[in-house]
């Protein structure tokens, strides 16, 4: 049976989102690794700077840029420990996602309702992200909740395409039989 031109596209667009989701996950699991090691390195390059002689500075001076930087880090010390939770959660929510996907792809008759449960939980899931990461603030708290935005708006639109779509092709499969006496 061929696939309807929606199924295929979603089923594509959903794996690339959920592949996409599985690989931010991973990386925002070692974002608190990453980003002390991104600060010991910008506090070592600054120390290296050399200083212009005093009264002819010409542009910012190291120790402002680094202040600078600073800010880009400044988050509540429970903030690294939530990056490796919800990084974890995100794998798992984007996983399904992906598995729902390819369900759809192959007609499974439960693949509609997989897909609408995965798509309602990484709604969810991002709407938690990104509430999180909002009363974290900082760079890095509002750049979560930035692009957890994009996502919702990317899930909203799949689900949309699904929910006005025609599904007899779930509903009309064949059933196979086998006899086991032979």
């Amino acid at each position: 049976m061929k696939n309807p031109t929606w199924v295929t596209f979603i089923g594509v667009t959903g794996m690339i989102f959920g592949g996409l989701g599985v690989w931010s996950g991973s990386q925002t699991v070692v974002m608190p690794h990453m980003l002390k090691m991104h600060q010991q390195m910008m506090s070592e390059m600054m120390k290296a700077m050399p200083r212009p002689p005093a009264g002819k500075a010409a542009g910012p001076q190291p120790e402002d840029m680094m202040k600078m930087f600073d800010r880009i880090y400044e988050v509540p010390d429970w903030f690294a420990t939530w990056l490796v939770i919800a990084g974890l959660i995100s794998v798992v929510v984007c996983s399904v996602y992906v598995f729902a996907s390819i369900s759809l792809l192959q007609l499974k008759p439960f693949a509609l309702r997989l897909f609408y449960g995965a798509t309602i939980a990484s709604m969810t899931w991002t709407l938690v992200r990104a509430s999180v990461a909002a009363s974290a603030g900082g760079f890095l708290g509002y750049g979560i909740v930035a692009s957890g935005m994009m996502g919702l708006a990317a899930d909203i639109i799949l689900l949309l395409v699904v929910t006005t779509s025609e599904k007899d092709v779930f509903y009309n499969q064949p059933v196979m039989i086998r006899d086991f006496t032979e």
